[in-house]
């Protein structure tokens, strides 16, 4: 799990090929996922705080409940989610998002 500003520090985490599946469409490759996760942080002005719940994981899948925190200009955003890794190599090769309030998701993170 990363907060704002380890984007640089995730690379060595994700496969080149990685697929990050978002809620506006799929991000494949690493430099293109490490563009969209600097562009949330922009976005959220260096708030961004991912509290963790429970972790479970093996070799293949990890599941992280968590509740994610962020402010933009003035709004306060936070939402329970639950985030899904399938590993491959020891590294990240796809990741799902599953948010506790799809609507507030798109409103606070869109453009």
């Amino acid at each position: 799990m990363r907060n704002q500003g380890e984007v640089s520090g995730a690379r060595d985490l994700l496969r080149d090929d990685v697929v990050w599946h978002t809620l506006s469409g799929d991000v494949h490759g690493v430099e293109r996922v490490l563009a969209m996760l600097a562009q949330s942080d922009e976005i959220a002005s260096g708030t961004i705080l991912r509290e963790v719940h429970a972790l479970f994981a093996n070799d293949e899948y990890g599941m992280v409940l968590v509740t994610v925190r962020a402010e933009r200009q003035g709004r306060r955003f936070e939402d329970r989610q639950v985030h899904v890794y399938r590993f491959r190599d020891g590294r990240i090769a796809e990741f799902w998002l599953f948010p506790g309030d799809r609507q507030a998701n798109e409103e606070f993170w869109a453009l």
